[in-house]
Formats: structure tokens, sequence, C-alpha cells
């Protein structure tokens, strides 16, 4: 197997690299952020293809299989990704610790003295740790904070929503418009950031700061699909309440 250095140059350099010049090789240094990190990779000045045993060396040199390695060229593995697979292997480590900010935020519809790991119910293998969750912005929890409810209310219900920034869908379940929940300002010593906006620690945390919201207050950021909306409007029927739902 062959590859183009050009193409190779290309898709490093749209994948956060940054291109360092040196006499006979020019090194290909990973950063995120503007933040330089220890994984680089370096190729020959002379353009020749490259071939499996350069490959093999790019590769190890970008902690990166052989196949996620092609992907990153071939653009099949994004920046994103590539920064997930080096979080997964602990190697950006220093990175997190200068970019970590001194409080996280956490929500809950429940009001917690301690807050305690749980299993999270999310179907992917990042939103499905035994872990606190917590997040950057106070506005980011709110969604998490917000009293959805399982429809029925019991064991046997279902319960489903989405979010997006500061918005909410309720998918299944229901949620009272007179109900509060609660955000959590925490301590952000044990925590490791997981991807682009969320941090988890394994640890039991104590809050610095509760704050108490009410759904009321966010109530113009949440949406319904047809079938909770049928479920919000049965238990908490109003002839105002559900005018901007479609």
């Amino acid at each position: 197997m062959v590859m183009n250095p050009r193409k190779i140059r290309q898709n490093l350099l749209k994948k956060g690299f940054a291109e360092i010049q040196k006499t006979k090789h020019i090194y290909y240094v990973f950063e995120i952020d503007g933040i330089r990190t220890d994984v680089q990779t370096f190729m020959s000045r002379n353009n020749q293809e490259i071939g499996n045993e350069l490959i093999s060396e790019m590769k190890n040199q970008l902690y990166l299989d052989k196949q996620e390695f092609i992907d990153l060229i071939d653009c099949r593995l994004s920046e994103e990704g590539y920064i997930k697979i080096l979080r997964s292997k602990n190697l950006l480590t220093e990175i997190q610790e200068v970019n970590k900010p001194e409080y996280l935020y956490h929500g809950s519809q429940y009001f917690l003295e301690i807050l305690i790991p749980q299993k999270a119910k999310d179907n992917s293998a990042i939103g499905s740790q035994f872990a606190i969750y917590a997040c950057e912005h106070f506005s980011s929890v709110i969604p998490f904070a917000l009293p959805i409810r399982w429809y029925p209310d019991n064991p046997t219900g279902k319960r489903s929503f989405s979010c997006h920034r500061d918005k909410t869908l309720i998918e299944y379940g229901s949620i009272d418009p007179n109900g509060v929940g609660y955000v959590y300002k925490i301590n952000s010593e044990y925590f490791e950031k997981i991807d682009d906006w969320q941090w988890t620690t394994t640890k039991e945390i104590h809050p610095i700061e509760i704050t108490k919201i009410n759904v009321a207050d966010y109530w113009h950021n949440i949406s319904f699909s047809d079938e909770a909306l049928k479920i919000n409007k049965l238990l908490y029927p109003s002839d105002t309440l559900y005018l901007n739902q479609t």
C-alpha cells in the first residue's frame, strides 16, 4: 500500500495539526485550541509516496491502528473522533488540565446533598458510564435539571428526551409546568473530560452551591413530540400553555 504525501499533509492540517519545517523533515504536531500536544509525526521533504513501513511508523506516532490512520487521512475519522481516541488512551491529560475550568455544573430533577455516581441510561458508550456527569456551563445542564417524568409515572413507565444547547425536546413522558429542578455547582478537581462538552467522575461529590430552577422560566425552550404533547395536555390541561407547540 502507498499513500500520497500531499494528501497526508493536507488532511493532517485540516485535522488540527501544525506544520513545522525542519532541515530534513517536516513535522506535524497536533494542537487543541492552540495548545500544542506531545502527539506528532513527520515526513521527509522528498515528496516520495509513503509505503507500508512509513505508514506503520506514522500510525504508531499518532497512536492509531492502520485502519484508523487511513480513515484520518481519507476524512472518515474527524478531528473530534481523533481527540476521543487520544482521550481514551489518556494521552491528553496535560492539555485537559490546562483547559480545565475551576467549576462545573450538574443538573438533576432531585434535591441532593451529595452527588453519587450512577449508571447513565444513554445508548452510547460515552453516555452510559457509571459516573457523575457535568458540563462547563450552567445553561448546558438545564435539560437534565428539568423534572421530565416517566409515563405512566411508575416502574413500568417510559421517558425519552433530547437536547441541543439550551433547547429540550420531550419525546415521551411529561413535565409539570409548575415543577422545579436543581443545578449543582461543583469543583472540577476529580473530573475528566470525555467529549467536547461532558466531564465525568466516579467519586462522590459535595456540591458547592445548589440553584433551584423553575420549569416556567424555561418553558419557551421546551418542545414536545406529538405523543408527548398529548400526554402533557392530558396531565396538565391548559388553554394557553401549549399555544406555541405544533
